[in-house]
């Protein structure tokens, strides 16, 4: 603190004031404030000390004072005769440098949390257990049909979720239960009706007493994926339709002569069942 005649030049100063500016008490002393703080002839733009010197109002702004490589709030309380005349001013400057540094580093991990959000190929969301949508990334909007967040979020999951066949109540009462939820597949209902295949995992985000402030999760379209599984689905079972259905006695073995599958023709064949013939060789068949 620095206590500033009209003039301010300080007439006084603490300590705590000398450590701060790395100058003995006797060096301060008499010095105009601006150039005690700033290292400048004049006083800077919105100084607190001309601010209330002309409003007689306590006035405080954010200075970095390079001179010392930190940031401080500097604050001025003008001091008032009977009359209502300034007399002086308590100068306060607070070193606030470690504040700073942790908001540049919150600004920093949020712009990086934010860019991630923003350029996933995945969906990602963040709900209220209360049914409101409260994040959703472009992805997400993308693969459910939404122009923007805004449109998305005036859907309330509690009244209309996107898996009509699948109640958000079982979601609530897994997640809340076991704590996430893994490779969940589902039919969602996108914007314009139709359908698109997903596969959610999510966790729950407690508050220190347990209670659950939002669940977090991911979001991936596997349609492609289901429509191939699908087709291999149906490709393995038009062979098997094909192998069975063959009049013509089939063998397949391994390179040790081994049959690793034969069809129901070659056990009609050779009078031997399916799994008999698993557990022969081919020279078998000519003793």
């Amino acid at each position: 603190a620095i206590f500033c005649g009209r003039r301010r030049s300080g007439c006084q100063a603490n300590a705590a004031t000398s450590s701060l500016l790395g100058k003995p008490l006797d060096e301060i002393v008499g010095q105009k404030c601006y150039k005690l703080v700033h290292g400048s002839n004049e006083p800077l733009e919105n100084c607190p000390l001309v601010e209330a010197q002309s409003t007689k109002n306590r006035q405080k702004e954010e200075f970095y004072i390079a001179e010392k490589g930190i940031w401080a709030i500097v604050s001025a309380d003008p001091i008032l005769d009977e009359q209502g005349n300034l007399t002086g001013a308590v100068h306060i400057i607070r070193d606030i440098t470690e504040r700073k540094k942790a908001e540049e580093a919150l600004k920093e991990s949020e712009q990086r949390f934010r860019n991630i959000f923003d350029n996933a190929v995945v969906g990602l969301y963040r709900t209220a257990p209360d049914g409101r949508i409260l994040m959703a990334n472009p992805a997400l909007l993308r693969m459910l049909g939404y122009s923007s967040f805004e449109e998305l979020a005036d859907r309330n999951l509690e009244q209309y979720g996107f898996a009509p066949h699948s109640p958000r109540s079982v979601f609530k009462e897994r997640i809340e239960a076991e704590g996430e939820v893994l490779g969940l597949d589902s039919a969602w209902i996108k914007w314009d009706g139709t359908t698109v295949f997903i596969r959610e995992s999510a966790k729950v985000i407690r508050d220190p007493d347990g209670n659950p402030l939002y669940y977090e999760g991911t979001v991936e379209d596997i349609a492609e994926r289901k429509k191939a599984e699908e087709q291999r689905a149906q490709a393995l079972a038009w062979q098997e339709a094909i192998f069975e259905g063959s009049r013509d006695a089939v063998f397949i073995s391994d390179t040790d002569s081994r049959f690793v599958t034969v069809n129901r023709a070659a056990s009609e064949l050779t009078g031997y069942s399916w799994h008999e013939l698993l557990r022969m060789k081919i020279p078998d068949l000519h003793e």
